[in-house]
């Protein structure tokens, strides 16, 4: 194995993750105004409070997308160079896009919990959103990993072949 071509594909991984991670970040800022709309809307006129939503996109929005961001860019480049040292072909690389894919928003959970769990106010608060988070994990985040890891690991499979044969 070629130092320079396992950093070529560490570098690879790196950018197709940030290009995967695009279309994440937009859904989960159009969740992230749907869910504040609905709730600023359900307030009584006098309980509302624009300072509220300044906070949830001036503070909330910008530290969960540039996590994403992060964690994408760390983890893709990892992921990059395991799938250039991986034997086992396409199998081998679908399944540590999926970790990819897994890990980068298990993060964002990550910090979107411990969010919620400093502004919990009671221990029936923290449990629910335990639970929420958990619950948001299984059921929203594994199809969209599962789909995002596959093309993911195919991508940077098919690069990084391409580069071992050319060297």
């Amino acid at each position: 194995m070629d130092k320079l071509e396992e950093r070529e594909c560490a570098a690879i991984g790196r950018k197709i993750a940030l290009r995967c991670a695009l279309p994440t970040a937009l859904v989960f800022l159009a969740v992230m105004i749907y869910v504040h709309i609905d709730l600023y809307l359900e307030q009584e006129p006098q309980r509302q409070n624009p300072v509220a939503g300044l906070l949830y996109f001036g503070v909330l929005a910008p530290t969960i997308l540039g996590v994403l961001y992060l964690a994408s860019a760390f983890l893709g480049r990892i992921a990059g160079r395991l799938i250039y040292r991986e034997t086992a072909g396409f199998a081998g690389a679908y399944f540590i896009g999926i970790g990819w894919a897994l890990g980068c928003y298990v993060s964002v959970a990550a910090v979107m919990f411990i969010v919620f769990l400093v502004s919990a106010t009671s221990k029936l608060d923290m449990f629910f959103v335990t639970s929420l988070v958990g619950l948001t994990i299984g059921m929203y985040v594994s199809l969209p990993a599962i789909l995002l890891g596959t093309l993911y690991g195919f991508l940077v499979r098919r690069k990084c072949v391409t580069i071992s044969r050319k060297g």
